[in-house]
């Protein structure tokens, strides 16, 4: 099965989350201003998971198995931010950087 370069534009977004560290808020992936805005398109590897309050146990989310540096990175950013309602996560890091890695995107 042959598999098709991704779209220069996908590379860099999944670049620039990767140099977010892999987790960004929801609200500041997105395109426009003021009423007029959209999320952006979601690079490969990339999904947008749900935060679910709890109170025993610190934040849970909905949507994604999470673990390493991503898992760490959001933990952090829930706890500066904890009223955070949706993130967008780099799914598998893994893949990511080697995707990157690949196709020469810094």
């Amino acid at each position: 099965m042959k598999t098709q370069k991704p779209h220069k534009q996908a590379l860099e977004n999944l670049a620039t989350l990767e140099r977010m560290g892999g987790v960004c808020p929801s609200s500041e992936w997105v395109n426009g201003r003021g009423r007029y805005t959209t999320l952006k398109a979601l690079p490969p590897f990339a999904e947008v998971i749900t935060v679910i309050p709890t109170v025993i146990g610190g934040p849970a989310w909905a949507g994604a198995e999470l673990r390493g540096a991503v898992q760490r990175n959001l933990v952090c950013l829930l706890k500066s931010r904890p009223q955070l309602k949706k993130v967008v996560v780099i799914s598998d890091l893994r893949s990511a950087r080697l995707l990157l890695k690949k196709y020469g995107v810094k």
